[in-house]
């Protein structure tokens, strides 16, 4: 039986995906998490250089 196409990859077969995600039930960011990340963000700042004349 010849070949008929040179293609390693596999066709594709849209009734049967090869991944499907896995929803995760708790995707929710606990808030000591949260938290500390708010404080992160307040707590960098840009930086400044102090400029004489």
């Amino acid at each position: 039986k010849p070949v008929e196409h040179n293609d390693p990859r596999p066709s594709p077969n849209f009734e049967f995906p090869v991944y499907k995600g896995v929803e995760e039930e708790d995707e929710k960011i606990p808030d000591e998490i949260k938290r500390l990340l708010d404080q992160e963000k307040k707590a960098i700042q840009p930086h400044e250089e102090a400029v004489e004349f």
